[in-house]
């Protein structure tokens, strides 16, 4: 059916039966539509998420990425299933080799791995985030008491995925 009928309204006027309908026009399923501009974005995170780093900390982490254009579109598993990467970043924290680095360096580590080394998934393949993503932030909030700072404090890293570069 095209478009939407409202109800037919039946009156008389001079012994001459008038009627009135309405019709308004829809997008029939299956026409094409105007095109539609979408930004696709995911987050994810870590509450109260206990580390050895500078001594015994506690973080509050999330982890948010903005798609690439047009993710989805021809084949939904395009889409990295975010557990995948939580599982990721848990074994990168729990075995972060320099555990005197600042924050903001670890941060900083972790957002350029996430971007640049294969993500190894329990499905038999690995994800390649710079292949899917346009941008991925990670923000790190250290809980106040953390390697005994009283202190809550934050590092935010903001990584895009950038061309190669043959080096030789």
């Amino acid at each position: 059916m095209i478009g939407k009928i409202f109800p037919q309204v039946v009156f008389s006027v001079a012994g001459t039966i008038l009627s009135l309908m309405a019709v308004v026009d829809s997008i029939p399923a299956g026409a094409i539509a105007p095109k539609t501009d979408l930004n696709e974005s995911w987050s994810f995170g870590f509450q109260n998420y206990p580390i050895e780093h500078q001594g015994n900390a506690t973080l509050d982490i999330k982890v948010s990425y903005k798609y690439i254009d047009g993710i989805g579109k021809n084949d939904p598993l395009e889409y990295p299933e975010f557990t995948q990467i939580y599982k990721y970043i848990d074994n990168f924290l729990v075995n972060y080799p320099n555990e005197t680095d600042f924050w903001e360096v670890l941060n900083k580590n972790l957002v350029t791995e996430l971007l640049t080394k294969p993500i190894p998934t329990e499905f038999g393949f690995n994800y390649n985030l710079a292949n899917v993503v346009d941008s991925l932030t990670v923000d790190l909030a250290v809980q106040p008491g953390s390697s005994n700072v009283p202190y809550p404090r934050a590092s935010k890293v903001t990584g895009i995925p950038g061309e190669q570069v043959d080096l030789n």
